[in-house]
C-alpha cells in the first residue's frame, strides 16, 4: 500500500538516481563541403559504405529471416574494420551461430558461419570518414563498462550526404550529450576544418 501511494505521488522518482541515457530525438548540425578533395573523398567512404551495407543486409535478412516473405532484418553490428560482428536475437538462431553469454547478440561459430561471414564485404571503418573531418572518434576502453554501447553508438553520428546542392555532413550537437559530461566535452573541443560551413536551416532531429 505504501509503495503505491509512494508511486502515486512520486515519491520515488526522487529517490531513485536518474540513469544516464541520450535523448529521444538527437539534434544534429549540417555542414557544407567546400572543399573538393574533401569532398569527393567523403563521396567516395559514403559510396563504399552503402554498397557494403547492402550486401550486409541481403545476408542478414535472407539467414535471419522469421517471415514467410523474409523482409523483416534484425539489427547487427560491425567490427571497428568493418565486418559483421553480430546480429541480434530474433526467435531464429541459423545454423552455425550463438549467443554471447548474457546478451541477446548472436555471433557465427562454426567454421561454415564465418566463412560465410569473411566473404561478405567490409564496410569502411568509420574512423576513416572522422579523419576526413577531423571528428573525434571515441574509444571504448576510456570509458566505464556501462556507457561503452553509448560510445560506440555516438561514433555512428557523423553522417556525410549529398544532393544536387553539394556535399554535407551532420554531425551531434554537443547539447545531447548532458547526461555524458565527458563525451560532451570531446564534441565541443572538436576542432572543425574552415571548409566546412554550417548550414544556416538547422539540420532536422532523428529519432533513436
Amino acid at each position: 500500500m505504501l509503495r503505491t501511494i509512494f508511486a502515486l505521488l512520486g515519491v520515488g522518482e526522487t529517490l531513485r538516481p536518474k540513469k544516464p541515457a541520450l535523448p529521444s530525438r538527437i539534434r544534429y548540425v549540417t555542414f557544407r563541403v567546400e572543399n573538393r578533395e574533401a569532398a569527393r573523398a567523403l563521396y567516395d567512404w559514403h559510396r563504399q559504405w552503402e554498397a557494403a551495407s547492402r550486401e550486409i543486409r541481403s545476408f542478414i535478412e535472407y539467414k535471419f529471416g522469421t517471415s514467410l516473405m523474409r523482409i523483416d532484418r534484425p539489427s547487427y553490428k560491425l567490427n571497428d574494420d568493418g565486418r559483421l560482428h553480430s546480429v541480434a536475437f530474433n526467435y531464429f538462431v541459423p545454423v552455425g551461430w550463438s549467443g554471447i553469454p548474457g546478451t541477446h547478440w548472436l555471433v557465427p561459430k562454426t567454421g561454415d558461419a564465418l566463412a560465410e561471414v569473411r566473404a561478405l564485404p567490409c564496410a569502411p571503418p568509420r574512423r576513416d570518414m572522422h579523419g576526413l573531418i577531423n571528428w573525434p572518434t571515441l574509444d571504448p576502453d576510456w570509458f566505464h563498462f556501462s556507457e561503452r554501447e553509448t560510445v560506440r553508438f555516438v561514433n555512428h553520428m557523423p553522417r556525410p550526404f549529398g544532393d544536387d546542392g553539394g556535399t554535407f555532413v551532420a554531425v551531434p550537437h554537443p547539447d545531447n550529450f548532458k547526461d555524458f559530461p565527458r563525451i560532451q566535452e570531446m564534441i565541443r573541443r572538436w576542432e572543425k576544418p574552415d571548409w566546412l560551413t554550417e548550414k544556416t536551416q538547422p539540420a532536422p532531429e532523428k529519432n533513436l
